[in-house]
């Protein structure tokens, strides 16, 4: 079973609420005459603590269910730009709650913080990112928002994947990778194939493992890195992230690392 921290953000309760007061103050003034378009958004609302890729899922299935029926094509026609206007609201509003502050990350108190900033970090989603050494290791901590979701259940796999996608893993992995002396500018990251889950204190957790090899000899390992990904209820993601040399592979999966984050951080 995937794993939950059990953390429960009041940042996701926060939103909730905005989207609901939203939507109500909508319906008084645009929407009295189309209970059913209301009653729709607030079950989809609540739906955002369930479904794991959230409004990227919820929104095209939306649109094909309204395409689908005709009687639902024709409602929509007539109320086009009040729905319109109320459904860009509550999406907008998603957006902007990725800017709210997340919580601030922990590490054990045998590892050595080195930063409490990432300069390579985007201003949206928010974040917050810690980077430690220990035993060798470059380990960093980053709290970050999940605008499309609020669900704990998936979120780790979407993110992740949205990460990769648009090649953010890079970025926030420079400042890592240049605490072991690697210039940051030259290495690139190649995924290693192996199973997206792995299991710690009895429960499974998202990973990604990767390879840092330099860009312009391909052939040359200079380190690995190991991703897990553990969500929080309420739209936050905890990504830990560890940094070792191509030298130290006793431990693929830092099982003493991730055991004892997992323990501060219940």
């Amino acid at each position: 079973m995937e794993a939950w921290s059990g953390g429960l953000v009041i940042n996701g309760f926060i939103i909730t609420v905005l989207l609901y007061l939203f939507l109500f103050i909508f319906f008084n003034r645009k929407h009295r005459d189309d209970f059913e378009y209301t009653v729709v958004v607030c079950f989809l609302i609540g739906l955002l603590w369930i479904v794991p890729w959230g409004i990227m899922l919820m929104i095209p299935v939306a649109l094909v269910v309204s395409v689908i029926s005709p009687a639902s094509r024709a409602k929509w026609k007539e109320k086009m730009v009040p729905r319109s206007v109320t459904s860009m609201g509550l999406v907008l509003i998603l957006v902007l709650g990725g800017l709210i502050p997340p919580s601030a990350p922990v590490g054990d108190e045998s590892w050595i913080l080195v930063s409490e900033e990432n300069p390579e970090s985007w201003p949206w989603p928010a974040s917050i990112q810690h980077t430690y050494l220990h035993d060798g290791k470059v380990i960093s901590v980053l709290n970050t928002r999940i605008p499309h979701t609020l669900s704990a259940y998936g979120s780790a796999q979407s993110s992740l994947s949205i990460a990769l996608g648009l090649g953010l893993d890079d970025l926030r992995l420079k400042q890592s990778i240049d605490q072991l002396g690697i210039n940051p500018e030259s290495f690139a990251l190649e995924p290693i194939l192996v199973d997206s889950k792995h299991t710690y204190n009895n429960q499974e957790y998202h990973v990604l493992r990767e390879r840092i090899f330099l860009e312009s000899v391909e052939s040359l390992t200079l380190g690995y890195v190991l991703i897990v990904a553990i969500p929080s209820a309420g739209g936050e993601l905890t990504v830990l992230s560890i940094v070792r040399t191509s030298l130290d592979d006793i431990d693929v999966w830092e099982e003493q690392i991730v055991n004892d984050y997992l323990r501060i951080s219940e």
